[in-house]
């Protein structure tokens, strides 16, 4: 009954799906482009659930295919993309996720009393996210930063098995497991932090495809060490914005934290430009202008 200009797919199934079999029964001609993350694109076959989508692969091949652009969130989910799906190389492009400075900004006034120093994740617990390899560093940052405390906030799967190595390692007046908090209590957590850490790597078909939390941290101020897998890179750039380090390396991981720790003041000066260049490259503003400008409805 609409006609629209042009039709924004954030996922291939159901959105881009349903779009390209209306475009088929119903004889419509109205361009549609789809978002790239990563996972949702793979084909892992651990579940009923999974074998399911992998049978409808001719018709994700035939929905990318008529698609008019393919935006992906990093150059990682655009190879991801690339390998799985038979397309021409221009019909895709790297745009990346952007940020909310409405929702995401400094405190006014640090905490000047506030031990140092403090490590923050806040993800959905799964054992790609790296948080245990952040535990397992903590021993030997205890030597150099005795009052060191590591924030966890968010839930999931991994939870129990963080808990128990976060025992077994005695580290339990480091370690915090906050659960699942409010927009609130989130953005305090982030204002707070001395440095952000979410040291993710690929696990099966478990991969970080972009990393928006880094950007929300950068908004807030706050400098991010990630795990160089995945989209990262993308979200991170290398001693300007955060750090990336081996993800599967606890000897690199524990030798990095203590000298980014080392140099709170150059810690501080990289949360400072990891806000002002996500200010003025990186918010949600921007990525809606290249979008515009590349389906040419601006």
């Amino acid at each position: 009954q609409e006609r629209f200009d042009a039709i924004f797919c954030c996922l291939w199934l159901p959105d881009a799906t349903s779009v390209f079999l209306a475009s088929r029964l119903l004889k419509l001609s109205t361009p549609y482009y789809i978002t790239v993350h990563a996972m949702e694109i793979m084909s892992p076959r651990e579940t009923a659930k999974q074998r399911f989508r992998e049978k409808l692969k001719p018709l994700k091949q035939a929905t990318f295919r008529k698609a008019k652009k393919i935006f992906c969130v990093s150059q990682y989910s655009r190879n991801v993309l690339h390998s799985l799906v038979k397309i021409p190389e221009e019909q895709s492009l790297v745009i990346n996720n952007g940020a909310n400075p409405e929702k995401f900004y400094p405190a006014e006034n640090r905490n000047k009393m506030q031990k140092f120093p403090r490590l923050l994740t806040a993800c959905r617990l799964m054992p790609h996210k790296g948080v245990d390899q952040v535990i397992k560093s903590l021993p030997d940052l205890i030597k150099t930063f005795p009052d060191i405390e590591y924030r966890v906030v968010g839930s999931g799967q991994d939870l129990s098995r963080l808990k128990k190595l976060t025992d077994m390692m005695q580290m339990q007046n480091h370690v915090k497991f906050l659960g699942k908090v409010d927009e609130g209590d989130l953005l305090d957590e982030f204002q707070k932090a001395d440095l952000f850490v979410m040291i993710s790597r690929k696990e099966k078909h478990q991969v970080e495809g972009f990393g928006l939390v880094f950007l929300e941290a950068a908004l807030c101020g706050t400098p991010s060490l990630g795990g160089k897998s995945g989209g990262i890179p993308d979200a991170i750039e290398e001693g300007v914005t955060g750090w990336l380090v081996d993800p599967y390396s606890e000897a690199a991981i524990a030798k990095k934290l203590s000298e980014i720790l080392g140099d709170s003041k150059k810690l501080r000066a990289v949360g400072e430009t990891a806000r002002n260049k996500t200010l003025a490259e990186k918010t949600w503003a921007h990525r809606v202008q290249e979008i515009m400008e590349v389906t040419q409805l601006c």
